[in-house]
């Protein structure tokens, strides 16, 4: 059997060190640095969303008999993005900014969550560096996107440097919304069918062009539908029987692409199917009366 005793640490002082972690700056001591007995002490002055490499030394009586090195980062200048409303084809959202921040401008971008598009930057239109909300538009119905906020703060002595050297960031906030999705109202009639779509359903859409299978069945449009009208038999209506007692009348609402001289898009095609279902005959239980005719084919 073996024994033996250990001889009690003893820390006189300790001496703790912080610098970015990224190697644009030089390292600092605490001042005052943290007293012998503490176990826990505050670094302040800090730069927000900045990782700090942060070294705590201990020492008796002039010796060193301790050594600990850990890397955090400081709180983002922004926080808590949620969504304050919205529609088809716009997210309104707004933020938190840290208490005392310095917030020189703002990045916004957005990308639908299914990856189908790219991140795109509102740089045209940023939110104003003292804004706490922003709109985002021209977004589609019923689509998940992902919002960035991006917030910079300026630095010291700017002079003639560029934009991009003039501040640097210290905030992300990262959320997921949806817009609203639209609601295309199709009308089925005795011996019509009518489809009207909000037009906030069709952005880049050239919705004075829209029309059904029949070019010139062409859209009636207004500040906030695109309306098209159709007889059973016109406009390239196709007719389908299904089972025995039942018409299937359908068409397609449709903008061609445009495409300017260069080869580039101006605005996007889409084609929407619709549909109309009517029953041949209903019996009612005094007897077999028709309620309905279906026009004969042509």
């Amino acid at each position: 059997m073996c024994s033996s005793s250990l001889q009690e640490i003893q820390i006189d002082s300790y001496t703790l060190s912080y610098e970015p972690a990224d190697g644009t700056g030089t390292p600092n001591n605490l001042d005052p640095a943290p007293a012998a007995d503490v176990t826990s002490t505050t670094v302040s002055g800090l730069l927000p969303y900045t990782s700090y490499i942060l070294t705590l030394n201990s020492t008796d009586q002039g010796r060193q008999n301790g050594h600990t090195i850990g890397t955090f980062k400081t709180e983002s200048a922004i926080s808590d993005l949620t969504l304050d409303g919205g529609g088809m084809d716009q997210l309104v959202v707004s933020w938190g900014k840290a208490q005392g921040s310095q917030i020189s401008r703002y990045s916004l971008s957005y990308k639908p969550v299914d990856g189908t598009g790219s991140y795109r930057d509102r740089e045209l239109d940023p939110p104003a560096a003292d804004a706490t909300s922003a709109t985002v538009s021209g977004l589609l119905p019923g689509i998940s996107y992902t919002i960035t906020l991006t917030s910079f703060q300026p630095l010291g002595n700017a002079g003639r440097r560029k934009r991009s050297e003039q501040d640097r960031k210290n905030g992300v906030i990262t959320r997921t919304f949806r817009t609203e999705s639209a609601v295309v109202n199709v009308e089925c009639a005795e011996g019509i069918m009518t489809i009207a779509i909000p037009r906030v359903a069709l952005p880049g859409v050239d919705v004075d062009s829209m029309h059904l299978l029949n070019a010139s069945c062409v859209a009636t449009v207004d500040d906030d539908f695109v309306t098209m009208e159709t007889r059973l038999e016109e406009c390239g209506t196709r007719r389908q029987i299904s089972g025995e007692d039942k018409f299937i009348f359908s068409n397609e609402a449709i903008a061609d692409e445009v495409i300017d001289g260069s080869g580039a898009v101006i605005h996007q095609g889409v084609s929407l199917p619709f549909q109309c279902e009517f029953l041949r005959q209903f019996d009612i239980t005094q007897g077999g009366d028709i309620m309905f005719v279906i026009p004969p084919p042509r």
